[in-house]
């Protein structure tokens, strides 16, 4: 008896710490300024990188495999309770003890990815370091956008098809985007990527059901790309995958850097990526305000073909999408701060928009 007290005694006093490491975690991100400056431009960029140095030894992702293990040892754990609790003359006790280890399981988890990486939710990033905001934008200028992508496509896709150019294969892709942060880290610094660790998923089989194109791995560093997706694609979504890795946690923020990567660098096919991703973000904002400018029929033949198989393929994957997923995804995204949840993905079109107003490119 003594020893089931001794038990529940420092059961609890390791819940009560971990509980106030928890809070003190929650309180410093009220305070993003001290986030940027000591974490995300200081603890942050050593963790990465010493993270991604590990994982570029190897050649299957580490942080995928960790998931499966993860979930082999949850489902163990829930087995094991359970058949303990049948056994066991008194249910309330070990009932009570099973929800303390429970809860201490649950927030060491969240400090760790608090630590690790989590903390780049609260920072200031790219509005600071670009000196630009996702700030509303006026109907008129997001058909002036509009205008403006749909010649940039044609001319993008007119080049490509002038120099022969077919869909890359998965790894040059990769290889691709990593040039690209390369090219871009002599502009803007802070956008150094050493030691990449980009993989292919996995999970690709299960993305029709989970509905995503891409991951980061907070626990390994490693960004994980969904491979089966139109090579097209890939491009934007890897770097958009890396941003993350590079600390810049809100997804649109992610979109934004992914953008001025792609602007900067002058491969033709990442910058033809970026194009065609935010226009389908533009065509589905100016959708959203009832609005129906000029402007698809200028596309040429050769955009079109690409626009409608990306829309065809979507379509198709929506059916096998499980809502339950798609809804906690939503969930999480707003308990890190993002308060429009999986819609925070729409702001890259005013991240842009702000962007190229600064520049005087919009008319």
């Amino acid at each position: 008896m003594n020893q089931l007290k001794s038990n529940i005694k420092y059961a609890l006093s390791q819940l009560i710490f971990t509980i106030l490491v928890s809070f003190l975690l929650y309180l410093v991100g009220f305070f993003p300024n001290l986030i940027e400056k000591y974490y995300s431009s200081g603890i942050y960029p050593l963790i990465s990188t010493l993270l991604r140095f590990f994982d570029q030894q190897l050649h299957f992702s580490l942080g995928d495999c960790f998931y499966l293990l993860l979930g082999i040892i949850i489902l163990k754990k829930i087995i094991v309770f359970s058949v303990t609790l049948y056994q066991t003359s008194d249910k309330s006790t070990h009932f009570f003890m099973g929800f303390i280890h429970l809860l201490k399981s649950i927030l060491r988890f969240y400090i760790a990815f608090m630590l690790l990486w989590g903390l780049n939710y609260s920072r200031i990033g790219a509005s600071r370091q670009f000196k630009v905001a996702p700030l509303p934008y006026s109907t008129e200028e997001l058909c002036s956008l509009s205008q403006e992508l749909i010649q940039e496509m044609n001319y993008c896709k007119s080049k490509l098809i002038q120099e022969q150019y077919n869909d890359s294969a998965i790894a040059q892709i990769y290889t691709i985007a990593i040039q690209a942060y390369h090219k871009t880290k002599e502009l803007y610094p802070f956008l150094q990527y050493t030691h990449p660790a980009v993989k292919s998923s996995l999970y690709t089989l299960l993305a029709p059901y989970i509905g995503f194109t891409g991951y980061f791995n907070p626990f390994t560093g490693e960004a994980q790309v969904r491979k089966d997706l139109p090579h097209i694609m890939l491009p934007y979504i890897t770097c958009h995958e890396i941003a993350h890795q590079l600390g810049y946690a809100d997804e649109s923020e992610a979109s934004f850097i992914a953008w001025i990567v792609a602007e900067k660098s002058n491969n033709t096919y990442l910058r033809y990526s970026a194009l065609i991703d935010l226009y389908r973000f533009t065509r589905m904002e100016l959708f959203l305000r009832n609005t129906y400018p000029d402007g698809p029929e200028k596309l040429s033949p050769a955009v079109k073909e690409n626009l409608v198989y990306i829309h065809n393929f979507i379509k198709k994957e929506s059916f096998k999408q499980s809502e339950t997923i798609s809804n906690a995804y939503d969930m999480y995204l707003r308990m890190n701060g993002l308060e429009k949840g999986i819609e925070s993905y729409n702001d890259i079109v005013a991240w842009v928009i702000n962007w190229r107003k600064a520049k005087g490119l919009i008319r």
